[in-house]
């Protein structure tokens, strides 16, 4: 999308579950089709301020696909659509409600930390991965 033309995934740097599922991310996006920026990277601080989302860097995931903007469950389940195969099937969690999705996500975001830990500081592309990070 935009500097990338590709689809981009922001999400928080120095969270575990984050962290963990972009390492998953990078797995399974064998196209290379999916970027990934922390909140913490000079380019997502950009692009949300750039749209006044600089409040959504607390407790959601945002997905930039097809020109549109993602926000917390819509932002994971479109993920996995883009993905493919086997994970398109996650699509049947769009017959639930956006705001029960959205506030079983916001349960899980806000006790993440807790839960799963946080780091330091933000993930440093390892060989092999670095192209799929803006900065």
């Amino acid at each position: 999308m935009e500097k990338t033309g590709k689809s981009v995934l922001i999400y928080d740097g120095v969270c575990n579950l984050c962290t963990t599922l972009i390492h998953w991310v990078i797995r399974a996006d064998k196209t290379g089709k999916i970027a990934l920026a922390p909140f913490q990277s000079r380019w997502a601080a950009k692009w949300l301020s750039e749209r006044g989302m600089a409040d959504e860097t607390g407790n959601t995931v945002i997905y930039l696909s097809n020109d549109k903007v993602y926000l917390r469950s819509s932002a994971i389940l479109c993920l996995f659509k883009d993905l493919g195969g086997l994970w398109k099937i996650t699509g049947i969690f769009y017959i639930l409600p956006v705001k029960l999705r959205d506030t079983l996500y916001t349960i899980l975001s806000r006790n993440r930390y807790l839960l799963f830990g946080r780091k330091n500081s933000y993930i440093i592309p390892g060989p092999g991965s670095s192209d799929r990070f803006i900065e």
